[in-house]
């Protein structure tokens, strides 16, 4: 089922494309957990509108969602005849393919609590999409979490027998 876009999301969508009209960088906060853990929801993100340079594979980018028409931020993972292939970084299948009129911005700068994230960005966003691009990031991550779930597990059953 496709929603709605809220009023709140139009409201963005509409700042976002006059920004980027306007060629003027925009940062704001992002909602969501489609990018984790390489951007995570109440980051901050800096989106520079695409001048000159087209976007690349591995580029974080704002764009038009080709089935919601919602303001989205994801990974550029792929190339089509029609545009490119996009998809959240934890997210376990691509939106499918957007035109490249409907891609807003590069995101060129994440700050989490103040502090710059690099991780994912540049260079390494390359990588990071390929890795999505095969299926090998979700379960990287979801291998990742696996030690850290498993050490919740041991210390609530710690906690059930009255020693914690």
């Amino acid at each position: 089922m496709i929603e709605e876009p809220s009023q709140t999301t139009i409201g963005l969508l509409s700042i976002v494309e006059a920004f980027a009209e306007a060629g003027v960088p925009l940062r704001t906060t992002v909602r969501g957990t489609s990018m984790t853990p390489f951007i995570r929801d109440g980051d901050v993100v800096v989106v520079d509108p695409i001048r000159g340079a087209p976007p690349r594979v591995g580029d974080v980018v704002a764009f038009r969602h080709p089935g919601t028409r919602r303001l989205t931020v994801h990974r550029i993972v792929g190339r089509d005849p029609a545009g490119w292939v996009l998809r959240g970084d934890g997210c376990p299948a691509a939106d499918g393919v957007v035109p490249e009129a409907d891609i807003l911005g590069r995101v060129v700068t994440v700050e989490r609590r103040g502090k710059p994230v690099r991780l994912g960005l540049g260079a390494s966003g390359a990588w990071v999409a390929a890795l999505s691009r095969g299926g090998w990031l979700r379960r990287l991550l979801v291998a990742a979490g696996l030690p850290r779930r498993g050490a919740g597990f041991a210390l609530r059953a710690i906690r059930r027998r009255g020693g914690g």
